[in-house]
């Protein structure tokens, strides 16, 4: 972190941007994959099985920002020997809780599946997805540990091209198995876990060339994986919790308009993955930056790193809001392949008003994420876990007395309401944290 504090910024976010977008990529373009193939029960499909990948990629980031966050804050002040101790608990780690997802997606992908809202002739397309993708859960968990590891270790640059190998091979793998072989649903799950195994390839290469981590003797003891599970936890409890957040919208489009509205629902949280791509790789660039400045106390510049995140978010929001307004029509066509007049016609009705409305949370959305990540890094993991709760799962009760009241358009209207009062939590808790005194 020798460069100046906005040249630093300029590289860790924008290199993090970068993989965070080609990460949305691949969903985005699976999406379409899916769509092309399956219409609308194919984004019925990906729309269902939203909350398992979030709880698997959820762990893999939290044990790698936890560990990652230590490992940088040791290494920041000399301390090698115990950096690398969070580096090899981090690994061991991504095995242990890896292991009930495993023994779900051999012997239970049917029976999750049908919790998920799957029925009729979508379970097994989304059952044959769940088994495939929890069975190499081990792989992609300890892929997003190693690349928040590796971004840690002042490497954001190998972080980004494993991120981007990850999800090209992801979109070819895609094309192949979907569309070439015909697979559906199964096809996405192991383009992602055979995608997942040659990305981690790579990282491994670089830690065996480059990387200063090792392996060192040490035992796993409750006071080091809460370590390590405290910094991650704020993260890890925003994506399990927005994986019950979108059960729950799915359950509650299924209650009132059926498959149409969840194959909607997917369109819209398909294209609301690009805008949270940029804000987590603002929020993930500006970690490891926050995490040095904090180990050296150096109190002006952490508030610099601040700034720069804030205001980069709300450029990014205003951005992503006007093109959703915009270009909604132009969206939702990206999308919508189903063949049957009436079934598309329903599909884009339902999809405008949901853009349109859901969008505006965006304007709020990124300031909060910032604020997670940061009081995170900086020794308030307390309120970056009640933050992320927050922000992941408070909106639950709130959609389903909108939608109980007003029925669809209160399911939509509940994200833009509910982020209001949570953007004015985070700049409070912001202005409360004495390390951001001047």
């Amino acid at each position: 972190m020798s460069e100046n504090v906005g040249k630093s910024f300029a590289k860790y976010v924008s290199l993090n941007i970068i993989g965070m977008l080609a990460a949305s990529a691949m969903f985005f373009i699976d999406a379409i994959f899916i769509s092309i193939a399956l219409g609308v029960q194919g984004l019925t499909s990906v729309s269902l099985v939203a909350p398992v990948f979030v709880t698997v990629f959820g762990l893999g980031v939290m044990i790698g920002e936890g560990g990652g966050s230590k490992y940088a804050a040791n290494m920041a002040v000399g301390k090698l020997e115990k950096a690398n101790a969070f580096f090899t608990l981090s690994v061991k780690s991504c095995f242990v809780v890896a292991i009930p997802l495993v023994i779900i997606g051999l012997f239970f992908s049917e029976q999750l599946s049908a919790l998920l809202g799957a029925k009729g002739d979508i379970l097994p397309m989304v059952s044959s997805y769940v088994r495939i993708f929890l069975t190499f859960s081990p792989i992609i968990i300890l892929f997003y540990s190693m690349e928040s590891l590796v971004r840690n270790d002042e490497a954001p640059s190998t972080a980004m091209i494993a991120s981007v190998i990850l999800y090209s091979m992801n979109i070819l793998l895609d094309y192949i198995f979907i569309i070439v072989l015909g697979l559906g649903m199964l096809g996405s799950g192991l383009a992602t876990s055979v995608a997942a195994i040659l990305a981690l390839g790579y990282l491994l290469y670089h830690w065996r060339k480059k990387a200063r981590f090792r392996f060192v003797k040490v035992f796993m003891t409750t006071k080091k994986a809460k370590a390590i599970f405290a910094i991650g936890a704020p993260s890890f409890a925003g994506n399990v919790l927005g994986g019950l957040n979108a059960l729950v919208f799915n359950w509650l489009f299924l209650r009132h308009i059926g498959d149409i509205g969840v194959a909607a629902f997917g369109i819209v949280t398909t294209l609301s993955v690009l805008v949270n791509a940029v804000f987590l790789g603002i929020a993930q660039g500006m970690q490891p930056m926050a995490s040095h400045f904090y180990g050296m106390k150096d109190r002006k510049n952490l508030n610099k790193v601040l700034k720069f995140s804030i205001a980069t978010s709300i450029f990014v929001a205003c951005l992503f809001v006007a093109v959703a307004f915009l270009f909604t029509q132009f969206l939702i066509a990206i999308f919508n392949r189903e063949q049957d007049i009436v079934l598309a016609a329903q599909l884009v009705s339902i999809a405008t008003v949901g853009i349109r409305v859901y969008f505006l949370a965006y304007i709020f959305v990124g300031i909060t994420v910032i604020s997670t990540y940061f009081l995170a890094a900086t020794g308030s993991p307390n309120r970056a876990l009640l933050l992320s709760i927050l922000q992941a799962g408070g909106i639950i009760p709130f959609v389903i007395l909108l939608s109980y009241f007003t029925g669809v358009l209160g399911i939509w209207v509940s994200y833009p309401v509910f982020e209001l009062p949570l953007v004015i939590i985070s700049i409070l808790f912001l202005a409360q944290t004495s390390k951001l005194c001047n």
